[in-house]
């Protein structure tokens, strides 16, 4: 009698678990593009999940992975790092993205890449003992289900653990807002951005020039740990590290904090840019390439991937891997990209 509960406890249970599966998938906030609609009338979600579309990128394909935080997917553009210097890179990040989430991102990415350098954001410093719960939930409803997404609940989430590892608790009520076009997103697919995200706005902002006498803030000690943890990891993992501040459109006293990890990075042998300090070599302009303060727009976009390329092309040995037949669909992805910023474009020019 047992063993006949038992085995129709399986089924069940199995049954049970995919209907979860399934709602929870398309329950998940996806982030559309910042496009409207009837540019995009045969994709829906296609830019929208940046974690989803990593896992889709063949086994030990990229050179490049950017890891961290919205200022790294709207500041950087892999298809055109690809287009002009045949770079296959990801951007392998998450909102709000702190030091301490972005180790664990590093611990998973290296699973399934070998990259030759990992690029690392350091616009949150990781200091908290635990991440706030809208933060965990960026960072980690859409992280493949493995050790080191429970580990990274664990260590960097404390109220709000079981809600994140069953993120449907959540999400439930989001059904009212499920529509056909919901419906057609498939699991794993492709990211065409690879991870990015385009914004067309622009917002006036001034100058910034970063002071030259810049005071470096003391780290606290738990940033360091995350410093070191992140530049241990890569070594062990054969890979450089390259620690990096995008531009901001605005001073305070975070730049303090910025010039602390140049010293630390300094310190450790380790390249850092602070990207504010390269704006006139970049040929950034504050009144046109900003979407709002901590993130750029398509112009902007353009102009920080095409220094990215150059600077790594002079500092790294990465192949070029334009015209291999292996990497076609990186052609073919750039191509499709800029049909559809070039159809938006054609609605809406930017002035």
């Amino acid at each position: 009698m047992k063993n006949n509960f038992f085995l129709k406890l399986i089924p069940f249970t199995a049954g049970l678990l995919a209907i979860v599966y399934f709602m929870t998938l398309y329950l998940l906030p996806r982030e559309k593009p910042s496009l409207p609609d009837d540019v995009f009338p045969d994709e829906p979600e296609i830019l929208s999940s940046r974690q989803d579309g990593f896992y889709r990128e063949p086994k030990n394909s990229l050179d490049v992975v950017f890891i961290g935080s919205s200022s790294i997917f709207c500041d950087i553009n892999p298809n055109i790092l690809w287009d002009t210097y045949g770079i296959t890179s990801y951007n392998f990040t998450s909102q709000q993205q702190e030091l301490g989430t972005s180790y664990y991102y590093l611990e998973q990415m290296f699973e399934n890449q070998s990259p030759k350098l990992a690029v690392i954001e350091v616009m949150l410093d990781g200091h908290e003992e635990e991440i706030d719960t809208i933060q965990a939930h960026y960072a980690f409803d859409s992280m493949k289900n493995d050790i080191h997404k429970f580990r990274a609940i664990r260590n960097r989430t404390k109220d709000a653990r079981l809600e994140l590892f069953l993120p449907l608790i959540a999400h439930h009520e989001r059904w009212k807002t499920i529509t056909s076009q919901t419906l057609k997103y498939r699991p794993g697919q492709f990211n065409l951005l690879k991870g990015a995200f385009i914004h067309f706005n622009h917002t006036l902002k001034e100058t910034i020039t970063v002071p030259e006498d810049l005071t470096a803030e003391p780290l606290h000690e738990k940033t360091i740990f995350w410093l070191d943890s992140i530049r241990k990891l890569c070594e062990k993992n054969n890979c450089i590290c390259l620690f990096v501040k995008m531009p901001l459109a605005f001073y305070n006293e975070s730049y303090a904090y910025f010039q602390a990890v140049e010293e630390y990075c300094s310190t450790n042998g380790l390249p850092f840019l602070f990207l504010n300090k390269n704006a006139e070599e970049i040929g950034l302009d504050f009144a046109e390439d900003f979407a709002d303060q901590l993130h750029l727009n398509w112009k902007g976009q353009v102009k920080i991937s095409l220094f990215m390329g150059e600077y790594i092309q002079k500092h790294y040995q990465i192949q070029n891997k334009k015209g291999d037949p292996n990497y076609s669909r990186w052609d073919q992805d750039y191509a499709a990209m800029m049909g559809w910023v070039n159809a938006y474009l054609e609605q809406h020019p930017i002035e």
